[in-house]
């Protein structure tokens, strides 16, 4: 059992094969079609039972549905994104995930950049980020990942480029950990990636943005987008503000992951907590193209 173990640690943290090379900074997507299901996890990376109560479920669900990506709102590995917890604190814990093939795409969170500024994880190929900001295409879904810790003037020169090239995609969603808006107690609304980002996702019809950092599951709406925040993978839970933004329409402090079906003229949003306990659910349209 543990050469097994062992075996299958130096598998996800090395070369992997089976891991696709995610879009890079200069690179382009190809069109996105067809239908896809994606589960989304943040917030995650302590190692703890927790973690691995909603890995199991997280694993349940993918008996049934079959999705092969995940992607992380950030915050993978606490608490300082430490090479040295990458297999007791992310392999292990979604082993049985890894086993059947399942591809992560991660973003960065503010811990993971604590070591090395996270250049350790982005070179580690099981979580299949290559830099600290990509693209990636499952379905009929354009993803675009973003490290919002930096939000330098190269990434946010890079993110207009490709959100015009990506802006006539069915379906166009962020990944980000900070949050535009949260109706979490913690952290809250993080107003300057808001002021940032926010007019650029309007300017290209950004349909969903995921984000985490806030230890809760809340929703926003603002402007015809869609506003997740995904932060209950396994850390400490956080409250829910008693006055959030306008915007919240809804927020739970409870651990969840989120799963997204995406289809050419639908993208169903769903939180699913412990329990496969149903936290909340969205459905987005649009008219086929």
């Amino acid at each position: 059992m543990r050469t097994r173990a062992t075996a299958l640690v130096a598998l996800a943290l090395g070369a992997c094969s089976n891991v696709p090379p995610a879009d890079g900074p200069s690179n382009r997507v190809a069109g996105a079609t067809g239908n896809a299901v994606v589960a989304i996890v943040g917030d995650a990376g302590t190692g703890g039972s927790v973690q691995r109560n909603v890995a199991a479920e997280m694993c349940r669900l993918q008996e049934r549905l079959g999705f092969e990506v995940v992607a992380t709102t950030g915050d993978n590995i606490y608490p300082e994104g430490s090479p040295d917890d990458f297999a007791t604190k992310f392999v292990r814990p979604y082993r049985c995930l890894l086993t059947r093939g399942v591809r992560f795409r991660a973003s960065l969170g503010n811990h993971d950049v604590l070591t090395d500024g996270g250049h350790q994880m982005i070179a580690t190929p099981a979580f299949g980020m290559k830099n600290r900001y990509y693209t990636f295409a499952a379905g009929s879904a354009l993803f675009v990942v973003l490290d919002s810790t930096n939000l330098d003037d190269e990434q946010l020169a890079w993110l207009d480029r490709r959100l015009h090239e990506l802006s006539g995609a069915p379906w166009l969603i962020v990944l980000l950990h900070h949050p535009p808006y949260s109706g979490g107690a913690e952290h809250g609304s993080d107003t300057a990636v808001r002021a940032a980002l926010e007019p650029r996702f309007d300017a290209a019809g950004v349909d969903l943005v995921l984000s985490g950092h806030d230890h809760v599951y809340s929703r926003a709406e603002a402007s015809g987008i869609t506003y997740v925040v995904t932060g209950g993978g396994g850390a400490r839970l956080y409250p829910c503000s008693q006055e959030p933004p306008a915007e919240v329409v809804t927020c739970r402090s409870a651990h969840h992951f989120v799963v997204l079906k995406v289809s050419e003229t639908t993208l169903r949003v769903r939180s699913i907590g412990l329990g496969g306990e149903i936290l909340d659910r969205v459905r987005l349209t649009r008219s086929p193209s």
